[in-house]
């Protein structure tokens, strides 16, 4: 069952606008996350942040972040402003980020991205492929069918790449896909692209946080049951599966 929106909803929900040219010309999945996540702070006025920022909100390791702002620097899309204790020409984690000549939000040619998804632990290929399935998607329907191949293009992944972060995706809820076909003229059915359905971007915080919820529960029995054998030695406590709690065998008790 696929829960449907309602305007009420749409209207609470907070989006910041990205502008479909982000796409044009071809852009790597973590040059996308780090564009993402200056374009959600400009929509909120929140000033350009230091590299160390977007790290703690991208999963990403220091120098793949290093990497592709120098990248995004060529493209001229960003100036980065030095720390004043750095040394020349040596990218400090408290340099800040400026957006430039990046592509311009333009009325009528861009797409909405949900402000929460950088705290959803997406990787940035998962955060890229989400996007890109956004900059797809009719309004209306909440559908689109790109092909793997049309996204792997756009963002620099393989057909192979794509169908991987779009199973994660489903995995964690955030999209539905459907197979599709396509009848030749000789009467022949073919395998069409895959139907894209985006969920309610409430409904996949709201499955988040029961995830969430749901591991600090057994984390928290864990512990105490590995307390509890600890204070009395005579008591083996053997932990089948470290994901449940309930999946314990107590010896000599």
């Amino acid at each position: 069952m696929i829960p449907q929106r309602t305007p009420k909803e749409v209207v609470l929900l907070r989006f910041f606008p990205l502008p479909n040219e982000i796409f044009h010309g071809g852009i790597t999945a973590c040059e996308f996350a780090i564009m993402a996540y200056l374009y959600s702070r400009a929509a909120r006025k929140l000033g350009p942040p230091n590299l160390m920022t977007v790290l703690n909100h991208l999963s990403v390791s220091r120098n793949t972040l290093k990497k592709y702002v120098r990248r995004l620097q060529k493209r001229d899309w960003i100036i980065v402003q030095y720390h004043r204790f750095s040394f020349p020409l040596v990218l400090s984690m408290k340099a800040t980020i400026h957006l430039t000549n990046a592509p311009k939000l333009r009325v009528g040619h861009f797409f909405p991205m949900p402000v929460s998804v950088f705290g959803l632990d997406l990787s940035v290929g998962e955060l890229a492929v989400y996007g890109y399935l956004l900059y797809c998607e009719d309004r209306e329907s909440f559908e689109c069918w790109p092909s793997s191949k049309t996204i792997g293009v756009s963002l620099h992944m393989s057909k192979n790449t794509v169908l991987k972060y779009v199973h994660r995706l489903e995995e964690k809820e955030f999209i539905v896909t459907e197979p599709t076909w396509v009848q030749r003229s000789d009467g022949t059915k073919w395998n069409g692209n895959l139907s894209y359905h985006i969920r309610p971007i409430q409904s996949v915080i709201k499955r988040y946080n029961d995830v969430q919820m749901k591991k600090a529960r057994q984390e928290q029995e864990r512990f105490c049951l590995e307390r509890l054998a600890k204070r009395h030695p005579g008591l083996r406590v053997t932990i089948h599966s470290p994901e449940a709690a309930d999946s314990l065998d107590f010896h000599g008790f």
